[in-house]
């Protein structure tokens, strides 16, 4: 039997720069600019409510994304202060450092993203540009780093590219495939 392409797997660069294409692609204009050309990167892209969802909730991923590492900057300083100041009581030093309400605030954004995401996941997709924009935010949402190496992530992963690839919409510069 002849060897076949089904053991293709993506390196993390790769797997970055996929769901960097995927992003601009997604976030093309909706109206041309003098800059852009009269035609969407990709067909159905302005009128796809799908794609519209995923605007919505990229803004409210990335939001969390920035509530997250800035959380998580205030724990290890919290953390950090309380070593340093043995007897210190902990909600003193919280106060001080803020960790708590950034914790909520991370916490209040994740919820938005996940109603966001729900209603991306149930708006049905009438284009190959929703199509991409649902399994792009599922696979940012679950397998955010892209280091999961076990079934199902790398073949969604690989399908994604696949999707992007047939919809000529992988900017030149980006080798997805």
């Amino acid at each position: 039997m002849a060897d076949s392409d089904n053991s293709r797997t993506l390196t993390a660069i790769t797997r970055r720069k996929l769901l960097s294409a995927a992003g601009f692609t997604l976030l093309s204009p909706i109206t041309p600019s003098a800059e852009t050309t009269s035609t969407p990167r990709m067909p159905g892209i302005n009128q796809d409510d799908a794609v519209i969802a995923w605007r919505r909730w990229e803004i409210a991923h990335g939001r969390r994304v920035e509530l997250g590492r800035y959380q998580q900057r205030l724990e290890v300083e919290l953390m950090q202060s309380l070593r340093h100041r043995p007897g210190a009581q902990r909600d003193a030093i919280d106060q001080e450092v803020g960790y708590s309400r950034a914790y909520e605030a991370e916490s209040e954004a994740a919820d938005i993203e996940q109603a966001m995401a729900r209603t991306l996941w149930e708006t049905p997709a009438v284009s190959m540009a929703g199509t991409i924009a649902k399994l792009h935010s599922l696979i940012e949402m679950e397998d955010p780093g892209g280091s999961l190496r076990e079934t199902p992530w790398p073949e969604l992963r690989m399908v994604l590219a696949d999707l992007l690839s047939i919809s000529d919409a992988v900017p030149r510069a980006l080798d997805v495939s």
